[in-house]
This record gives structure tokens, sequence and C-alpha cells, in this order.
């Protein structure tokens, strides 16, 4: 666009401002919505990505079918020993288990701490970042002890943690642990919940029948492979293996006992995750909320331009007049489209910004707003939209014949296929309302029900004590 677009540009804006509020901040708003809630939407779909080689690594997930039992469905533990059991059978196995329990003692105050008994190889499978300290040996030794960053400030402030030594608490007696390494905090989009790694034991002779038992579910197993298609030929054996070890679960155990292999992308939102299905639905939900808040604001953007294209006609006639050419045209309509585009864009940002911290407050989140991300997607906007907003006025305005346009008592619409375009724009964008309004509507009455479903149980006056030897409890609340 040259100076003298510019100029006219500005004039046409600063001489309609109610239009311009509409149209510009109609698109903004649209564009905050859409990155709002497209941001939360990505938060939610993109646990545990943040893992290295995550693509690789699955979690075997129990479908039980018992009829008359309400423990059906999906869990996500498994017996204590079925990772030793997996590699009796099939050596190649690779592959690691979680058990989360236990107290830290430090200084005689016992504080509950979400500590991971896990393999030797654990991280060999899930690849945390070290902050000091050699992932490699690091749970080789039963007496070491693994601490998260926000642990270790806990329990030793600044001072290096390294060869200091903590008790451990299952239960039993307390043993103490010795720090050998400090892992990076986990994110938020994570479902691993643990705060401190340490080795995990073996079975007591006692215990081996039901270390073994495929019905006593006690933790989490997981395997890795190296390509999708290994883990799906390694599924198609899991039948044989519950028929060789689930004597006691019937004639026919592959029948009572499937496993199934659920990539750990896609544990939040899987059946048996920790999002329930009216959680998933309310995500799709929220994304298709923001997908109709765009479409909306882009639809009433391109009517309003469309509608507005006619009141230029006798400018445009001028133009050529004076010499402008039919393509010098075109591109001015499309060049102001894409200026009044990213104008709307940058003001949508800004909205985002001031209601990102309403968001975060409101769903006890901490999302922030990724540049790298969102600039590039305005960028993509700002061309799209500007490019269909711009075009059909473009169009239609450069083709008038000047001394026609000039001769008329009133400016031309575009006729009646002008018309018929513009009331094509209408009913979308009503039909599009009407939807994002009954969309809005279920929506709102999903987390009324969540709020007010009766639990079986009296919420109130209720508080949930990890221990009474809670470091976080005071004296008076332990009385």
């Amino acid at each position: 666009m040259n100076r003298f677009a510019l100029v006219s540009l500005y004039r046409g804006l600063i001489r309609h401002p109610l239009y311009t509020a509409v149209n510009v901040g109609g698109l903004a708003m649209g564009i905050a919505v859409f990155i709002l809630l497209g941001l939360y939407v990505r938060f939610e779909t993109s646990f545990e990505t943040w893992l290295p080689e995550h693509q690789t690594v699955y979690q075997i997930q129990n479908e039980w079918n018992l009829p008359g039992s309400p423990f059906n469905g999906v869990m996500p533990n498994t017996p204590s020993g079925l990772l030793e059991m997996i590699q009796e059978d099939f050596p190649e196995a690779k592959g690691t288990r979680i058990l989360t329990s236990g107290k830290i003692i430090h200084n005689g105050v016992a504080t509950s701490e979400n500590i991971a008994h896990v393999d030797p190889d654990f991280l060999d499978i899930f690849h945390l970042e070290m902050v000091h300290g050699d992932a490699r040996t690091a749970l080789r030794d039963p007496a070491n002890l693994l601490l998260s960053e926000a642990a270790a400030r806990r329990y030793f402030g600044s001072a290096n943690p390294i060869g200091r030594t903590l008790a451990l608490s299952d239960g039993e007696d307390a043993q103490p642990r010795k720090v050998v390494g400090v892992f990076r905090d986990l994110p938020a989009n994570t479902e691993l919940d643990f705060t401190a790694l340490t080795p995990m034991k073996g079975p007591a002779p006692d215990d081996m029948a039901m270390w073994r038992n495929l019905g006593a579910l006690t933790l989490t197993t997981y395997l890795r492979f190296d390509t999708p298609a290994q883990a799906r030929a390694f599924s198609q054996k899991l039948p044989a293996f519950v028929e060789r070890h689930g004597g006691d679960l019937g004639e026919k155990p592959s029948d009572t006992l499937r496993y199934l292999l659920t990539p750990i992308a896609d544990l939040r939102l899987a059946p048996g995750g920790k999002a329930s299905d009216s959680r998933r639905q309310t995500i799709a939900m929220l994304g298709l909320v923001g997908l109709l808040a765009l479409v909306i604001a882009v639809v009433n953007y391109v009517n309003l331009a469309v509608a507005r294209a006619g009141l230029r006609a006798r400018e445009v006639a001028m133009r050529k007049v004076v010499g402008a050419s039919r393509g010098a045209l075109i591109r001015q309509f499309l060049g102001e489209a894409m200026v009044l585009v990213a104008l709307a864009a940058l003001v949508g940002l800004i909205l985002a910004e001031l209601g990102l911290p309403l968001i975060n407050a409101a769903a006890d989140l901490s999302l922030i707003l990724p540049y790298g991300v969102v600039l590039p997607v305005l960028a993509l906007l700002v061309v799209v939209i500007g490019a269909v907003a711009g075009f059909y006025p473009a169009v239609l305005l450069s083709r008038y014949p000047a001394a026609l346009v000039l001769a008329s008592a009133r400016s031309p619409g575009g006729g009646r296929a002008g018309a018929r375009v513009r009331e094509a724009l209408v009913v979308l964008q009503f039909t599009l309302a009407t939807g994002f309004i009954i969309a809005a509507g279920v929506l709102f009455a999903q987390m009324q029900h969540v709020r007010s479903a009766d639990l079986g149980f009296q919420r109130e006056g209720l508080l949930i004590v990890p221990a009474m030897t809670d470091s976080s409890l005071s004296e008076s609340q332990r009385l």
C-alpha cells in the first residue's frame, strides 16, 4: 500500500468510528476468545509431550469384564510382578513400574511426599532432566534417593543436597536414604505425580503369590517400544499371556481380563485416565466454542466489509478517472482489509493477555501465552481473513464502469448477486451464533451438574489429613 491508500484508510476509519469499533472490536473479541480457549485445549491435550521420546512409552491398562460387578471397565493399575512376568515370557521387553507411597522424615518431622518406588532402569524409560547427579547410576543402589528441585529446597534450602540423608517410611520402620541426584520439577501438563524417586523393593517370599496375581492391582506398569508397529505386534501377544498366567480368572481368562497398551500422551483423555468422560466432553466443547467464536467474528467482519463496499463506489470511480488500474484498486482493498485485521489481531492479543490471569485464577492453572506459537497463527489469520474479507469487495468495486457510477443517483450494491452474498453471510452468522448460544448453554448446564451432583456423602465440614505427623498441621489441628 502507498501513502495515499493509507491516508484514505485513515480518513475512512475516523469518518465512521462506529463502524470501525464494531468491525475491529468484534473481530478482536473473537480472536481473544479463540486464543484463550485454544490455550486451554492445547494444555489439556499436551500431557506428557514434554517428555523426551514420549511417543515410545506406553502404559499397560486393564480392561475387566466381570458380569454383575461394579469394577468393570479400564483401570490403570497392574499387579506388582506383571513386568517381571512379561520379561520372563518376552525377554526383549523393556519397561518400568511406579508405586507411589510413603513419607519422608527429616529432623524428626514426618512429611507426606509423593515418593515413587521405581525400577533401577526407570530413567532409561522416562528421560527426566537431571539438575545434579548421574541418571545412569542414580537408581542402581537400593539406598539411593532422588529429589525434585522443589523437594530439595524444602528439606535443604539453598544447600547442596547431594550426599545428605533422609529417612523414608512406608508404614514400617524408617529407612535411611542418601540423596544422589536432583531432577527438574515435573511440569503442570503431566499425570506423573512424584517429588522423589527411590528403587523398589522386591517381594518377601510370603508375598510372591500375591505379587504375581493378575487380580492384585497395586502399581502402574510402563513399556517402551521403538516403533508403534512393535507396540501393536506386542499387544496381539497379550491375550495368550493372560491365558498362560490367569488360571484363577476362570476357564477363559482372556474373556475376563484384557491388557491394553495406551501411549502415555493419550492417558489424560483415554478411558481410565484422570480425565472423566464429562471432562473430555467439556474440553471438546470449549474447543468448539473457541472455533465458533472466531468464525462468527470473521463472518461478521466480512459481512460488514461487503455491506460497506458499495458506499465507496464513487471513490473508486474517481480513482479510475485519474488513472488507477483495476489491479491497483484490488491491491489497495486487500491491503486495507489486512491492515484492519492486523489491528484487530493486535487488540485481540492485548485482550487475551488481560484475560489470561482471570482464566488462570478461575481454573487454577498457570497458562502463559506462547508467542512463538501465537504470533505465527495470528499472522496466518491476518492473511486469510484479510484476503477473504477484501477479495469480494475489491473484485466487485474494481469492475464498476466509472462513467456509470458517477452518473448514477445512488451507489451500486452489487446487484442481485451481491444481495444474495450478503443474505447468505447474515444467515450463516445467525446460524453460528445460535449454535454458539446452545453450546454455551450445554456447557453451563454440565458445569452446574458437576458442582451440584450428589456424591453420596456430606462434603461440608470434611478434612483430608494425610498423616497426623504431617508438618503442615498445627498442634491445635493434631489435637
